[in-house]
């Protein structure tokens, strides 16, 4: 029993070796074991607790090996590397300290391998000030705050690790700090699975993060991560990755089965490259807040919601992305949502395939928008954008839907162009003759006039001999001419043909061919 000494329990100095086994060190004011200057011993099979310093210290290129010891109820940290020291750690029990269990300062080093580290009042592990540990095998949970925290320019590697069941973060990388998290599993954490802030940096690769209660990762204030190759971000309780003016990569991960949307950017010049966005219980991505994202050759698929949400006033580029078997929308356009949309393929999702709302103005260039259960393309009241070389075909509803846009051919803000439109399924036509319900003339805006009766011939019959009827008719004929005039017809086009079904306008340049002649419904309505 080595124990209330009014410094260390066990100092070893002066390139000291040997084997210090089976002893209980405890109450001492300082380290219970204080390794440094060279010094190579062995710790094994003790007892080192309720110590006033640290449990073990390792300092100025000091070594050892620290085995099978159980570290616990010291109030600074369990162990200590600083100054230089190269220990190997391995296999202790590191648990219930006041402090930190394991932290590695200034120059430090070393490997810990397969420690258990928990129920400590502050962080499990602490890497900072240029640091560079490995730490593999290790079971880091229940920590009163954070599991792992990096920061200060270290650069730990962490292979093979549990992280779980913290009370705040699974892992912290913050101020410059650029660690390696590799095979990982973090999960159960009362707050994020990662959290990279504060210029944080880092390489995820190949990580299991899941059932986390916040976000799976958090990236804010300028972090900047590289999430790559194979993390599976997934059965979290919110955001799958929630970007929050941070930016980074994004590649080549499984981001599924989250109860929010499994990507959320709110901020930030991120780039999002072939992930598989999938089963989330909202959207599958949602972009707002002014960010300028890239999702490029990304699959979305079985996501609740829609599979991409941009909105309140988000410029993302969006380019050679899958965006599939929906359960509802495919992508939406919210309310001042902007951007770019090119080479993308949308198909088989359960509503619309591409939908803007009021105030969403994106540019849609050159994609596929087929075999939906919906409409093709949705354009809500006050939508706005840019649409070309786009092919909308083979959608189960109307191909192209303009809900109560009468704006006219002088409204710049919509313009369409070169696309390929199926129009022979088109339900919300009456008859395959009166299907050209949605007009554009050359760049112009869409004029959409519903049928909701077919009108009667007033040169015969019974409709002649009614006055009301022969009214409500003229009105109807006012209308045609109207729709003529907003898109430059010829007024004088319709003669006294007030209850025909249609009128022709003459050598209009419509839906990219001139010399066409136009059929325009008119309702009663």
């Amino acid at each position: 029993t080595i124990h209330r000494n009014r410094v260390h329990g066990v100092h070893v100095t002066g390139e000291g070796n040997g084997t210090i086994k089976d002893n209980d060190i405890f109450q001492n004011l300082l380290a219970g074991v204080y390794i440094e200057s060279g010094s190579n011993p062995t710790i094994c099979h003790n007892r080192i607790s309720n110590g006033l310093g640290t449990g073990v210290t390792i300092a100025d290129d000091g070594e050892g090996v620290i085995e099978d010891n159980d570290i616990f109820l010291n109030k600074l940290c369990g162990v200590e590397v600083k100054s230089g020291a190269r220990p190997m750690v391995r296999v202790n029990r590191i648990y219930e300290g006041v402090g930190v269990g394991i932290r590695v300062g200034k120059d430090g080093g070393g490997k810990f391998m397969d420690n258990q580290i928990y129920r400590n009042s502050h962080a499990g592990v602490v890497v900072e000030w240029g640091c560079a540990p490995h730490f593999e095998g290790n079971a880091i949970f229940e920590g009163e705050t954070d599991g792992v925290n990096c920061s200060s320019y270290s650069t730990a590697t962490f292979v093979g690790n549990l992280i779980s069941r913290n009370t705040l973060m699974g892992v912290v990388v913050t101020r410059h700090a650029n660690p390696t998290f590799r095979n990982n599993t973090v999960s159960e954490n009362m707050r994020c699975g990662f959290q990279v802030a504060a210029s944080g940096r880092g390489v995820y690769e190949g990580n299991d993060v899941c059932q986390n209660h916040e976000a799976g990762f958090l990236i804010e204030s300028d972090g900047c991560p590289l999430i790559d190759k194979e993390n599976r971000i997934h059965s979290g309780r919110a955001e799958g990755i929630l970007l929050k003016d941070g930016n980074g990569v994004v590649r080549g991960n499984r981001i599924y089965g989250n109860k929010k949307a499994g990507l959320k950017i709110e901020g930030g010049r991120a780039l999002i490259r072939k992930n598989m966005i999938y089963s989330s219980e909202a959207e599958g991505c949602h972009i707002s807040s002014n960010s300028m994202p890239r999702l490029e050759r990304n699959d979305l698929f079985y996501n609740q919601r829609c599979a991409l949400l941009v909105d309140n006033g988000a410029h993302p580029q969006v380019r050679k992305n899958l965006v599939r078997d929906g359960k509802s929308d495919g992508i939406v356009i919210g309310p001042g949502g902007l951007g770019e949309y090119e080479g993308n393929r949308i198909f088989m999702n359960a509503n619309v395939g591409f939908k803007v709302h009021c105030d969403g103005a994106p540019i849609v260039h050159d994609n596929a928008i087929n075999n939906g259960n919906g409409s093709g393309l949705c354009l809500l009241p006050g939508a706005m954008g840019q649409f070309s070389e786009n092919i909308i075909a083979g959608n189960y509803g109307d191909q192209i839907c303009v809900e109560g846009n009468s704006l006219g051919g002088d409204n710049g803000d919509l313009t369409f162009d070169n696309n390929m439109i199926d129009w022979t399924n088109q339900p919300s036509f009456r008859l395959p003759e009166l299907r050209h319900i949605i007009r554009e003339q050359g760049s112009k805006a869409f004029l959409e006039q519903r049928v909701t009766d077919m009108l009667p011939d007033l040169s015969s019959g019974s409709a002649a001999s009614s006055s009301r009827t022969a009214s409500r008719l003229r009105s109807a004929g006012n209308k045609i001419k109207n729709s003529v005039i907003m898109f430059g017809g010829k007024t004088g086009a319709p003669k006294k043909q007030y209850g025909s079904v249609a009128s022709t306008v003459e050598n209009e340049s419509l839906l990219g061919k001139s010399g066409q002649s136009v059929k325009w419904l008119a309702g009663l309505d």
